[in-house]
């Protein structure tokens, strides 16, 4: 039976659920055929822009953790394909964050009214990517195609082609009114054919930049964070348990999203003693009871502080407990043995 979803029909469960996702290094999961399928391909979309686009983005791509969780140097978190401001001088271009280190992928800057263009790329692109840019210029109609709207950039547009940085598109154009911009196959190909016969590329080796990047805390946010709380808390009891009537509006809001307000918001009332507690840059969820309400704060990076009510109308008795994931050396504890843990450590 799904703990989301009842004992709906034809349910299928081939994996098991992360407790806290992959993504941000969450390693232990819920048991077999607590998490159906049919929940997770719907879930799946909300993660990957919780990952990808809310405010949580920001510290994946500057400390971790990468792909899957892994910490291999190969694997960490890129941003999107953002616009980069250059601070010493009136220049943009196309990159992406990886570690807190801004990387230039392959561009073209087209002044629209003027018909001037520059082009530019990181310094630690080899002549083979500078090759593959050209190259791909030229089948420009194949590409899969981003638009990045930046209004300062007024008359310029800017083309980056990069593979292996975004999911779904190689090829990324950005402008005050990116739709309108000038790029088609006849244009590409005469840049391609300046590019391969004159030394035109800029490099970035001196220029420190600036990027913009948009992160979001919206009700997508909130509902991811409620159904890490509702994990812990299967982790922690069982499949009876989070089974209760009580949980099911809970339940509903988490499928439904703004029918159903009120479940999640961000909060600050968790002590900052309270929080020293728990290892560097940690995630974890604390859930308790706060008068007839079950209650879990839910905080990634030991910073982003979110408060989730699992129920509003709980009457049972509960103990508080928690679930920790310090995901920068891979280890995971229920918070009451962690606490104990560090107890006997201090007192030996």
């Amino acid at each position: 039976m799904c703990i989301y979803l009842g004992n709906q029909n034809d349910l299928k469960y081939s994996s098991q659920e992360h407790i806290f996702p992959a993504g941000l290094g969450g390693m232990s999961k819920l048991p077999a055929k607590y998490v159906s399928d049919k929940f997770n391909n719907y879930f799946s979309k909300l993660e990957r822009l919780f990952l990808r686009h809310s405010i949580l983005s920001i510290p994946r791509q500057i400390v971790g953790s990468g792909k899957r969780g892994s910490l291999n140097i190969n694997k960490v978190t890129k941003s999107l394909i953002n616009v980069f401001k250059h601070a010493e001088k009136d220049l943009y271009s196309l990159g992406y964050i990886k570690k807190g280190k801004p990387f230039e992928i392959p561009h073209i800057v087209f002044n629209k009214a003027t018909g001037e263009y520059s082009a530019g790329m990181d310094k630690n692109i080899s002549s083979d990517d500078l090759e593959t840019f050209i190259n791909q210029l030229k089948s420009f109609s194949k590409l899969r195609v981003r638009t990045i709207c930046f209004t300062e950039l007024k008359d310029d547009f800017i083309i980056g082609i990069q593979n292996g940085i975004e999911d779904h598109y190689d090829c990324f154009i950005a402008g005050s009114d990116p739709l309108s911009h000038p790029f088609n196959d006849g244009l590409l190909k005469r840049f391609s054919k300046i590019l391969t016969s004159d030394d035109v590329v800029r490099s970035t080796d001196s220029f420190h930049i600036r990027t913009h990047q948009n992160a979001t805390i919206d009700d997508n946010f909130f509902r991811c964070c409620g159904k890490i709380a509702f994990n812990v808390l299967a982790h922690l009891t069982d499949e009876e348990f989070v089974m209760q009537k009580e949980f099911d509006i809970f339940k509903q809001w988490l499928l439904e999203g703004s029918d159903h307000e009120g479940f999640a918001f961000q909060d600050s009332s968790f002590d900052d003693d309270f929080m020293q507690i728990f290892p560097d840059q940690s995630h974890y969820v604390f859930i308790f009871k706060n008068n007839h309400e079950l209650v879990a704060q839910v905080v990634f990076y030991n910073y982003f502080n979110c408060r989730v009510i699992l129920s509003k109308n709980y009457h049972h008795p509960f103990d508080h407990n928690g679930f920790i994931c310090d995901w920068q050396d891979k280890k995971e504890y229920i918070f009451m043995d962690y606490l104990n843990s560090k107890s006997q450590n201090l007192n030996s």
